[in-house]
């Protein structure tokens, strides 16, 4: 029979693990810990009651794989110097490449347990999500110039930035069916601070032989609930540039952006020593109205070429300086920006998909896999945590786990103290921070009062 549950955990491991992953996963959980509700609102816990304020502390940077030492690195030749490596960067970049920028905390939470089955929470939480794309050719353009392989391309892509901040009021509520399943829902009610949402971001390059060209078309949606702002021209500086107004009403600016959502989430116990769950989380939206702007090409689909200057040797100075100035005014014109106002928009949140396994195998010490699915600017982004867990009763656990993303060795630790403190931490690619694509940072702590019968008999 175990070995049988060890196959199952060996097949679930090979099966997602072959998925093409690109970001590093989140913590892996306890489920005893009223933070566990935040990625599965099933997961409830065993406690009469809890507090926090502040409950967690999330901070992440991770790239698509880049790392700073595939930049800047020792010069091959002088020792004591650092060498700005653009043709080696390009060549360990992808068709696209991000950098993700991510922070979350629990600014208060409460749960409570009513005759055993029935558990209610609420968290407030802040959240920031932020993304910077590009594709390898912005910096092929600089090593390769015309003598590119491609003829044609793009160097942002259609979503160069996105970014959206908001404050999350959270109700669940999760429900024991019988001893073996357990589902729970939290309707979520979003308000948001900062939105940044590119529509298009068309810079395009072709090349004709020896002449080179360029295209724009940009447009992005921006909204706040700290001030208004414009722009009349982002290069011209006969204009009036950049102002701001007056700082508005930042607390009825934020009720103003609005949206609801909605968490899943269910729990199965196999047996005495299997336990599977799945969650879906942030499935909604959020309207914006505050203080909107679009930011947008001044002069779309303007083409600027690049081609030699004519010139005689004798007038040569004259000529150049005439060819740079005119050039100089092409790309002024071709890729200034304005803004206007822009009413109301409406985006999604990054949906997350949680699937778990726990092998309880010997007293106190499981197995357990997380895979983790991220739906954002329009792909589905997927990730693996295999884990060793390590309980002593509730007063110390310890997890060591590994999560398989662009790089396979990305390890993460976490140690738990009687349900009430926990901290921990990844690392992406390596443990030399210069090598390193990524990191996360996690910590919280609870006051649990009144445990249950249930929780003091386990104790």
């Amino acid at each position: 029979m175990k070995s049988i549950k060890i196959i199952i955990f060996c097949c679930l491991t090979i099966f997602v693990s072959s998925l093409y992953a690109q970001r590093v996963g989140e913590l892996l959980y306890f489920s005893s810990m009223p933070q566990a509700t935040q990625y599965n609102p099933a997961n409830h816990g065993n406690n009469g009651f809890y507090l926090s304020f502040p409950s967690k502390f999330h901070a992440s940077f991770n790239t698509s794989g880049f790392s700073y030492h595939d930049l800047i690195h020792q010069h091959p030749q002088y020792s004591d110097s650092l060498q700005l490596d653009f043709e080696g960067f390009a060549k360990k970049l992808k068709d696209n490449n991000y950098f993700d920028i991510d922070f979350n905390t629990s600014l208060l939470g409460f749960g409570f347990s009513v005759n055993k089955v029935n558990h209610f929470s609420f968290d407030l939480s802040l959240t920031v999500e932020s993304r910077l794309n590009f594709t390898e050719h912005l910096f092929t353009l600089l090593t390769d110039g015309t003598n590119s392989h491609e003829k044609e391309f793009s160097i942002f892509g259609d979503k160069f930035a996105s970014a959206t901040s908001y404050l999350a009021a959270s109700f669940g509520y999760a429900r024991d069916i019988n001893e073996k399943l357990t589902i729970g829902g939290s309707f979520k009610l979003y308000f948001g601070l900062l939105n940044i949402k590119s529509e298009r971001t068309d810079i395009n390059v072709e090349f004709d032989g020896e002449t080179m060209s360029t295209i724009s078309n940009i447009e992005i949606n921006t909204a706040n609930a700290f001030a208004n702002w414009s722009m009349k021209s982002a290069l011209d500086a006969d204009e009036d540039g950049l102002y701001f107004d007056d700082v508005t009403n930042v607390g009825g600016n934020i009720f103003k952006n609005k949206g609801m959502g909605i968490d899943l989430g269910a729990t199965y116990k196999i047996n005495d020593e299997m336990t599977v769950s799945a969650s879906v989380l942030d499935l909604g939206y959020i309207t914006w109205k505050s203080n909107t702007v679009n930011i947008h090409s001044k002069h779309p689909n303007t083409r600027v070429e690049f081609a030699g200057a004519q010139t005689q040797y004798d007038n040569m100075g004259n000529d150049l300086e005439a060819y740079f100035e005119d050039l100089r005014d092409s790309l002024q014109y071709a890729f200034d920006l304005t803004t206007s106002d822009n009413g109301s928009y409406t985006t999604m949140l990054p949906t997350k998909f949680y699937i778990g396994y726990s092998y309880n195998f010997l007293p106190g010490m499981y197995l357990q896999a997380l895979y983790k699915g991220r739906a954002i600017a329009g792909k589905l982004e997927n990730s693996l945590t295999v884990a060793y867990s390590l309980r002593l009763s509730n007063l110390f656990n310890v997890s060591v786990a590994n999560t398989f993303a662009s790089k396979f060795f990305n390890p993460q630790i976490l140690f738990t103290f009687n349900d009430k403190f926990y901290f921990g931490a990844s690392l992406a690619s390596s443990f030399d921070v210069a090598k390193m694509s990524g990191f996360n940072l996690y910590f919280g702590a609870n006051i649990l009062l009144f445990k249950n019968k249930k929780q003091r008999k386990t104790e």
